[in-house]
């Protein structure tokens, strides 16, 4: 008997490999040479440039699609590339792709105000993000589910209190922890809202993460003209957040 499988590989895999690899160069070039993340504007404008260069594939993809939807047919099941949905009948999937955009560029300036922080708040995305889940999409876990959760949590806890992490940032940036649980938490909704969007409104995965890209894109960059020439407007925020 089959315990594990990695189910049916197809060409839908090569953008998440893809996508895996350079997160992994990421994370390795903050090890190196951190220095190129102390500037949270930057960072976050880089972040978003990425994700509007996915406008590149929703193009190609609406081009190919002609407007035609797909059809899946599961009783023979087909297995068939997603095809770009031009309906302007689907109402109301530019309002929830606006919240999505608000919520992420809100988790983002709480990421970049909880740098100094160095507990693993992240232990608790899988918790967040499933209470989340059930509210929008009324699924319930499974047993598995729920023992995942408890072991990334405990292990999480188990490493944040053997390095005493939580506990010298609880002393002394409880303001940086406080906005690193929140930015956890933002982003968890802003994940499960991304989920019905596309699954819901049928909105592509490029297009999404088009419009994300753009509307943080935009924002930034008048935040950083600001920033640059008249006062720094990251600076007076964490000196008011640190009194």
């Amino acid at each position: 008997m089959v315990c594990i499988h990695l189910g049916q590989i197809d060409n839908n895999l090569i953008p998440i490999i893809i996508g895996s690899v350079f997160c992994f160069f990421n994370r390795l070039l903050n090890q190196v040479n951190p220095e190129l993340y102390k500037n949270p504007i930057l960072t976050n404008i880089c972040i978003s440039c990425s994700r509007f260069l996915t406008l590149i594939p929703f193009i190609i993809l609406k081009i190919r699609s002609k407007g035609i939807r797909s059809n899946i047919d599961i009783e023979k099941n087909k297995t068939i590339s997603l095809i770009y949905n031009n309906q302007e009948s689907i109402k109301g999937k530019y309002k929830f792709i606006l919240l999505s955009a608000v919520i992420y560029l809100i988790q983002s300036i709480f990421f970049a105000l909880s740098f100094d922080a160095q507990t693993n708040a992240w232990i608790w995305i899988i918790l967040i993000a499933s209470i989340f889940y059930y509210f929008i999409f009324k699924v319930k876990l499974y047993k598995h589910h729920y023992l995942s959760i408890i072991l990334i949590i405990l292990f999480g806890l188990i490493i944040d209190i053997s390095t005493k992490a939580i506990i010298d940032d609880a002393n002394n940036k409880p303001i940086a922890l406080v906005m690193k649980y929140l930015k956890e938490i933002l982003f968890s909704l802003y994940n499960v809202i991304a989920k019905y969007v596309m699954e819901k409104k049928f909105v592509s995965v490029y297009e999404f993460s088009f419009y994300i890209g753009l509307f943080n894109l935009i924002f930034l960059i008048i935040f950083a003209i600001i920033d640059y020439n008249y006062f720094s407007i990251y600076i007076y925020i964490k000196n008011i957040l640190t009194i």
